[in-house]
């Protein structure tokens, strides 16, 4: 018979701002009209480079063949969890949303947890084949209050000196990249595929429980 092992794995509240959007609260746009507002944003803030440099970017609503190939540059997509090694954060586009007759996107670089992130508001336009880009003067930014969360005797993210001798799923485990506290569903599904939801297979001894909370600052678990 299997043991269980109870994960909890906080995901961190994520504000941000939108004008309004679209299927199911979300702006689904075709590939060339990304591909052309992505081209459009990352010429204007890295066409310049005169040294190599590699720019790490949220691999989140982003494909990689949106972005087009440009000299001493290279984008790196990287998960939730990689951002967190950055000290800038990621370069982030997200969050299209319509105004008016436009749309707007959110550019600039942070993470996707309470550390927030922060830039300039893009626009763009579509009429017809045509696609027209332009930045703002506007500002955004993210960010969660109180979080994250404190957990008594724990510091969010770090689990291995907590771990009893003998059952470390952390440090050596197949959890070494999970952070309480930061880490979220996606983080789980890419460890142990898409079928793992409140349930998972840890080994051939044990399953693992998960549970995800996502609440208002201030919330504390013990």
């Amino acid at each position: 018979m299997k043991r269980i092992l109870l994960l909890g794995v906080i995901l961190l509240c994520l504000v941000s701002s939108s004008l309004g959007q679209e299927d199911n609260d979300k702006v689904v746009l075709p590939d060339a009209v990304m591909k052309h507002v992505v081209g459009r944003i990352v010429r204007f803030h890295f066409g310049h480079s005169k040294t190599k440099r590699v720019v790490p970017v949220s691999a989140i609503d982003m494909r990689p063949e949106w972005f087009p190939s440009m000299p001493n540059v290279e984008f790196r997509f990287v998960s939730d969890n990689e951002i967190l090694t950055y000290k800038t954060g990621a370069f982030l586009v997200e969050n299209i949303a319509r105004d008016g007759s436009a749309y707007t996107v959110n550019v600039g670089w942070g993470n996707h947890t309470c550390d927030g992130g922060g830039g300039n508001i893009w626009k763009f336009r579509l009429s017809g084949e045509r696609v027209t880009v332009w930045p703002t003067k506007l500002g955004w930014g993210t960010g969660c209050g109180n979080y994250p969360p404190t957990i008594r005797g724990l510091k969010v993210g770090e689990v291995t000196p907590n771990e009893l001798k003998g059952y470390k799923f952390f440090g050596p485990g197949k959890l070494k990249t999970i952070r309480l506290g930061v880490s979220g569903r996606a983080d789980i599904r890419l460890l142990f595929g898409s079928e793992c939801e409140s349930e998972c297979v840890y080994d051939d001894e044990w399953n693992m429980r998960v549970e995800y909370f996502n609440e208002a600052p201030g919330f504390t678990e013990t």
